[in-house]
């Protein structure tokens, strides 16, 4: 489509792959060079023709498996000067927005989140999710700013990643009360998702779909009930089989804001959690932790969990 001077249009097997990776460095790590050095996190270049036409050779990352992406570039003079790709998932049908644009391009985004928004809505779809990133107690960047403007609102709850890479070693207390702590119905786990969005914890419902949505052997749920036997706590995880040991991935943790859950509560379950991930062998694993319960994040360092430098805050646009 033409757009004044320049025009929009779908990203192709024949385009300059090199380019697209320069528009998202620049825009998303070139200015924090210097605090990922500091805090030792590296950065690794994304394979933009693998991801978006994965048949082009090698195989799509575990992460986006479940994810349908295209992409869209605005191209000036013959050069492409900002691009966005939005992936779709096979489960809820809502998409993940990412982009990239040179100084002064700005402007185009609204006409690539357009077409990211169309395509979500032809697969039937409801929403269009953005992740920004900023160190740990700020409250806001640029790009909150930005996505704003159109049209994008923030969750009221951050995510922090965390990530414990010697569970072998972790010594359980003595007396571990279980009592309240038991594994789900197979009803119950079909509601997890359900009851995320209750929460309004949208994003995880997101990644819980994706991550479990065929349940397997490797998959493992637990539930913290209060006296009637309703759900307070969750926690899930799935065991990752590899050559050098068995690690845990798509790990998370929620407590419902409905009930008054303790700190002492909060423990318990994480330390349950912990104890069957020493029974199976695992000897690693990560977590995405919201602040909605923000005791979460404590029990999870206590337990030996490192937190990452930086959070996630969630912005969302219904399309």
């Amino acid at each position: 489509m033409a757009i004044t001077d320049y025009i929009v249009r779908p990203i192709t097997p024949e385009d300059d792959f090199e380019r697209i990776e320069y528009l998202f460095y620049r825009t998303h790590i070139e200015g924090k060079q210097e605090w990922m050095a500091k805090h030792k996190i590296a950065y690794r270049r994304e394979n933009w023709r693998q991801l978006l036409f994965p048949d082009s050779g090698g195989s799509r990352p575990v992460v986006l498996k479940a994810l349908s992406l295209s992409g869209f570039a605005a191209e000036k003079d013959g050069v492409v000067s900002a691009f966005a790709t939005v992936g779709i998932s096979t489960q809820s049908r809502n998409g993940y927005l990412d982009y990239g644009f040179e100084q002064g391009c700005s402007h185009m985004l609204k006409e690539l989140l357009a077409c990211c928004g169309t395509m979500v809505k032809e697969k039937g779809g409801t929403r269009i999710y953005k992740l920004t990133e900023m160190p740990l107690g700020h409250i806001r960047n640029d790009q909150i700013s930005l996505w704003e403007s159109h049209g994008f609102e923030c969750n009221p709850f951050y995510h922090v990643f965390v990530d414990n890479r010697n569970i072998v070693s972790w010594n359980p207390p003595e007396n571990v009360d279980l009592s309240k702590i038991q594994l789900p119905s197979k009803i119950e786990i079909e509601a997890i998702a359900k009851l995320l969005e209750e929460d309004r914890e949208f994003f995880l419902a997101e990644e819980f779909r994706g991550n479990f949505a065929q349940l397997t052997p490797d998959h493992v749920f637990l539930c913290l009930y209060d006296d009637e036997k309703e759900i307070k706590g969750i926690s899930y995880y799935k065991v990752w089989a590899k050559q050098e040991g068995s690690f845990v991935a798509a790990f998370g943790v929620h407590f419902r804001p409905e009930y008054e859950v303790s700190r002492d509560e909060v423990r318990k379950l994480i330390q349950a959690t912990l104890v069957s991930m020493q029974q199976i062998g695992v000897t690693a694993a990560w977590a995405r932790v919201s602040s909605q319960n923000f005791n979460t994040i404590l029990a999870t360092a206590a337990e030996g969990f490192e937190l990452s430098p930086n959070h996630n805050v969630v912005m969302v646009k219904p399309v």
